[in-house]
């Protein structure tokens, strides 16, 4: 995930310069598509070894759609990370920053 994330572009970059990339147009319907994604993957997949109640097991293209969905699921999901990163502020410059961002944020006042 990390290695797509520096690949689809310029959020590592631009959190290191400081510059506030633009807001995220539509972060929560590309969320709940992409839960209806997995939803259809886990059915399919389901269907693929014969668990679904009143079905047998499924004919051997339901694979490859298995698959190709997957697959889009997973690029789709990329920019989702991304904005999601950008949103809650994650430092990407060391281990110790990256874990410790969410955390500043939400620790009780003294």
């Amino acid at each position: 995930m990390t290695v797509a994330l520096l690949w689809y572009g310029g959020a590592p970059a631009q959190l290191l310069r400081g510059a506030r990339p633009r807001r995220a147009p539509a972060q929560g319907p590309a969320g709940r598509a992409l839960l209806g994604l997995a939803v259809i993957q886990l059915l399919l997949a389901l269907w693929m070894y014969g668990r679904l109640p009143g079905l047998r097991a499924a004919p051997h293209p339901v694979g490859t759609e298995h698959r190709l969905i997957g697959m889009f699921a997973f690029l789709f999901s990329v920019p989702i990370a991304q904005q999601c990163i950008i949103a809650y502020d994650v430092g990407l410059t060391g281990l110790r920053e990256a874990g410790g961002a969410p955390a500043r944020r939400w620790r009780a006042p003294r």
